[in-house]
């Protein structure tokens, strides 16, 4: 017998790369990613010119590579409302969930195929994301055991911001709705780290907030550091917002009535 949650997933995979909306994904992600390339660069050779008039020279792994790196995973939050949107919410307004609930699985079969061609979407897009830094080891700059943690990386957040976006589709009954919801989600636990400067570091409840930061999590990786700490938790965060995703079409009924 074939399972349906992986015909699901191939079906929305087709759905999704085989029309229009993988164009638009494809354009604002690599357009994000080179203007963020881009900006790197020109950081690196103002640098380097400051240093070499002092006498001095800017090495450029460290501004290229590991700096250029912790930026891709600010493009990828930004196309993933945009990969996941239409997860739940056309199933919720066209009825189509009832029929999910007579699959063995019942509507956890959508939720977990949805996830699935998500997060395959967004790992393609992180692969993609690191070809430019390919090409800079090539040229000599930078190391590939951080190419490899980075990636580790990438596809732990993938896996983050596919559940976080399948949730934000359970939310909200319009595509619309669930992409600015997702952006609203994954943008807060963005920002949460940019407060930590500004925060008294004996508070134990906001270090726990702070600690819900995507990004210091992150940047980790791109230094070659695998930290077990941060793969439970984007795995944990996967996990509550895919039964989270579950919980909301439930207490809907899932009578596809909106």
């Amino acid at each position: 017998m074939k399972n349906p949650t992986l015909i699901l997933a191939r079906t929305e995979l087709r759905n999704f790369w085989g029309g229009a909306a993988a164009g638009v994904t494809l354009l604002v992600f690599l357009g994000f990613l080179g203007f963020f390339f881009y900006n790197s660069v020109v950081v690196y050779v103002a640098e380097s010119l400051s240093a070499a008039a002092r006498g001095r020279s800017l090495h450029a792994s460290p501004a290229l590579f590991s700096q250029g790196l912790s930026n891709i995973p600010l493009a990828l939050m930004l196309v993933a409302p945009l990969v996941t949107m239409r997860a739940l919410s056309p199933h919720r307004r066209g009825g189509g969930l009832d029929y999910f609930q007579t699959l063995p699985l019942g509507g956890g079969t959508l939720v977990l195929g949805q996830y699935l061609a998500a997060v395959a979407s967004l790992a393609f897009l992180s692969l993609l994301g690191l070809v430019p830094f390919a090409c800079l080891l090539g040229a000599g700059v930078g190391r590939p055991a951080l190419l490899l943690t980075a990636l580790v990386g990438l596809w732990a957040l993938s896996s983050a911001f596919a559940a976080v976006g399948v949730l934000g589709s359970a939310m909200f009954p319009s595509p619309a709705g669930a992409g600015l919801g997702t952006l609203g989600m994954l943008g807060l636990m963005w920002m949460l780290g940019w407060a930590r400067p500004y925060t008294d570091s004996d508070l134990g409840l906001v270090d726990l907030w702070l600690n819900l930061a995507f990004a210091p999590r992150f940047t980790r990786f791109t230094l070659g550091l695998v930290d077990a700490g941060d793969l439970v938790f984007f795995l944990a965060l996967t996990l509550l917002a895919l039964l989270n995703a579950r919980l909301f079409l439930r207490a809907r009924g899932l009578s596809g009535a909106e």
